[in-house]
C-alpha cells in the first residue's frame, strides 16, 4: 500500500488550492450577507442629521461665552458606526501647517480636529452618502477599478473639492493690491503685501493647494481633469476611505469576513504567488510541522 508523502510538493499545493478556495467562497458569502442588498451600510436621513450636527459642532465650536441648548436626543447605531468609522480615517491632508494658515485666513478658532470635521462634512460625508444609492442597487461587490469609474465623477462635482481646485490654480496669479505711497514730495504706485484682505485670500489659497498636494498650479496649462485624478492624495484619500466604508478590505475585513477576509487582505498586500508562498509556509510549519 502506497504511502502518502506529506511532504510533497503536490499535496502542499493542494491543500493550499483548498483553503484558498474556501477562502474566496467563504468571502464572497460574506459580502453578500453583510454588505449587499441591504440598507446596512446606508445612511438613513436621521444619521445623516445627527452626523451633520455632530461634525459642525466640531468644526464650529460656539464661544466658551455662549449658552447652548442642550437637546437630548439618541444616536442612531449608524451615526455612532459613522463617527467611528471617521476616527479611524482620520482626514490626513490636514495638519498643522494648515491650521496656521487657516488663522491667517481669518478662521481663528481651527484646530487640527475643526478643520478635519470641516473638511469630513463638507465632502466624505457628502460622497458617502452620494453612493449609497448606487451601494444599494448592487448585486456584487465593486473592484476598486469600477468603484473609481463611478466615484472620480462625483468628487470632481463635489463642491469644496473644486473650491480647492480653483484656490490653487489662483494662487500664482494672485498679486497683492497696489496702494499709492507718499515718499517726502514724490508718489509711488506699489504693491502692498501687508494687505489685510490680500493676507486672508493668500493663506486660504495656500491652504487649499496644500490640502490637494498639488503646489502652485499654472492655470493656462494645467485643468481639472489633469489635477484631479486617482493620483492626487487628496483623491486618492477619498476614494480609498469611500470604499473602505462600503466595502471594508485589510484588516477591517478580517474581522467580518473569517478565512476569505484573511485571503483578501493577504492577496491584496502582498499579491497571489506572494499570498500562495505564505500560506504555503503557514500549512508545512504549523500543519504539516516539516520545519
Amino acid at each position: 500500500m502506497a504511502k502518502l508523502n506529506l511532504r510533497s510538493p503536490v499535496v502542499v499545493g493542494g491543500v493550499c488550492l483548498l483553503l484558498i478556495c474556501y477562502a474566496m467562497s467563504t468571502r464572497a458569502i460574506t459580502i453578500t450577507r453583510e454588505n449587499l442588498g441591504n440598507n446596512e451600510m446606508v445612511l438613513d436621513t436621521e444619521s445623516i442629521k445627527q452626523i451633520r450636527a455632530k461634525l459642525n459642532d466640531i468644526a464650529n465650536p460656539p464661544p466658551p461665552t455662549k449658552k447652548v441648548k442642550n437637546v437630548k436626543t439618541s444616536d442612531t447605531a449608524k451615526t455612532v458606526a459613522f463617527m467611528k468609522f471617521l476616527d479611524a480615517h482620520p482626514f490626513t491632508q490636514v495638519g498643522q501647517k494648515e491650521v496656521e494658515l487657516a488663522k491667517k485666513a481669518g478662521w481663528t478658532g481651527s484646530t487640527i480636529e475643526s478643520l478635519r470635521a470641516f473638511f469630513n462634512l463638507s465632502i466624505t460625508l457628502d460622497l458617502i452618502t452620494q453612493y449609497g444609492s448606487i451601494y444599494e442597487k448592487l448585486k456584487e461587490t465593486q473592484s476598486q477599478e469600477e468603484f473609481t469609474e463611478v466615484m472620480l465623477p462625483m468628487i470632481k462635482e463635489n463642491q469644496m473639492v473644486n473650491w480647492m481646485f480653483y484656490d490653487s490654480s489662483s494662487l500664482k496669479t494672485y498679486e497683492p493690491p497696489r496702494k499709492w505711497r507718499r515718499s517726502g514730495n514724490s508718489f509711488s504706485y506699489d504693491p502692498d503685501p501687508n494687505d489685510r484682505w490680500y493676507i486672508l485670500n493668500k493663506s486660504r489659497m495656500q491652504a487649499s493647494s496644500n490640502i490637494l498636494a498639488v503646489g502652485e498650479i499654472d492655470p493656462q496649462n494645467t485643468g481639472r481633469d489633469e489635477v484631479l485624478t486617482p493620483a492626487n492624495e487628496l483623491i486618492r484619500f477619498l476614494l480609498e476611505t469611500t470604499y473602505e466604508y462600503y466595502f471594508p478590505a485589510g484588516p477591517l475585513a478580517v474581522v467580518g469576513g473569517g478565512i476569505g477576509g484573511i485571503w483578501t487582505w493577504i492577496a491584496g498586500t502582498f499579491g497571489v504567488l506572494g499570498g500562495l508562498a505564505i500560506i504555503a509556509l503557514l500549512v508545512t510549519k504549523f500543519v504539516f510541522k516539516l520545519w
